[in-house]
């Protein structure tokens, strides 16, 4: 993530904010939909590696400040970090794995550079994303049922791809808004459900389908294509996609209190593209259910 198109730095890594709440979704055959649950021990941890970008600090503070509002009703156990070295990240993701309850949800944020191959340039070093998925698998005796990863930094794309390609037949779940615009939802439930297997073992953490590290939910959320960079606005607006995603959440918020995160993804691809004119996020959510959840289910109204 640069202000300008960056040559050897981007950034690829699980970035997130889990702006979630309860919603009602279509079970597959082989992965059971497990909604958010705000009874269960909730971790996110919003991370943040400047090397030299001003707008990593102001990402940290504002997601951490909306993770951490109780009107929101989210009851996630926050930790941030925002000039975060490789040891320290790579601990606090296998104790806090340990820690998400049995139907709880872990959360990651990431903001600052990387490189293009999905690296993530921390405090004190490259970080691949092989390191980050065995840190998970080290904290876990049982799968992690939900997994939740938002990313703002150049060529973030690639985390939304598994990190690499996906079989032929499941390109069209590379790009979910175009993809969810081609088809009627029962349509799209059906196809990805058809694909829940695969995309399971795709998204198993060790790549062994029915190790005790793979996970059986998946929602990530990528600023830019992993062909394209993304932009820093600085200290006062921080990334443009994060910048964009906290501006059409307080926007839901205030006159859409039945939005999904369906709504809010969708939302977010159009004002991070209109904002900027440079790059256009992606997401995706095994199983597609996901994206019915609605953010606001448990918030107070205030």
């Amino acid at each position: 993530m640069g202000l300008f198109p960056a040559s050897t730095v981007a950034i690829v890594l699980l970035s997130a904010l889990a702006l979630v709440g309860c919603g009602r979704g279509v079970s597959s055959s082989s992965v059971k939909f497990r909604p958010y649950d705000p009874q269960s021990r909730n971790v996110f941890m919003v991370i943040g590696a400047p090397n030299g970008l001003a707008g990593v600090a102001t990402d940290v503070r504002e997601m951490s400040k909306v993770l951490n509002d109780k009107t929101n009703g989210f009851n996630w156990n926050v930790v941030s970090n925002s000039n975060a070295p490789k040891n320290y990240i790579l601990r606090e993701l296998t104790a806090n794995a340990a820690s998400v309850g049995e139907f709880g949800t872990l959360g990651l944020y990431v903001s600052g550079h990387g490189s293009s191959d999905g690296k993530f340039m921390t405090a004190d070093g490259m970080m691949s994303y092989s390191e980050v998925s065995a840190a998970i698998a080290a904290g876990r005796a049982q799968p992690l049922k939900r997994l939740m990863a938002f990313n703002d930094s150049c060529y973030s794309g690639h985390w939304v791809d598994g990190n690499g390609s996906l079989p032929d037949d499941m390109k069209g779940l590379n790009e979910p808004a175009e993809f969810f615009a081609d088809h009627t939802p029962e349509v799209a439930q059906a196809l990805a459900d058809a694909q829940v297997e695969t995309m399971a073992q795709q998204l198993t953490l060790s790549g062994d389908k029915g190790r005790a590290d793979s996970i059986e939910q998946f929602l990530t959320f990528a600023a830019s294509k992993k062909s394209q960079t993304s932009l820093d606005y600085g200290r006062e607006k921080g990334g443009a996609f994060t910048w964009s995603l906290r501006k059409v959440f307080s926007n839901l918020k205030t006159q859409r209190p039945d939005a999904t995160m369906g709504d809010l993804a969708t939302q977010a691809v159009d004002a991070t593209w209109q904002e900027t004119r440079h790059h256009k996020p992606v997401f995706k959510a095994v199983p597609v259910a996901m994206l019915e959840e609605k953010i606001f289910e448990f918030s107070d109204g205030n």
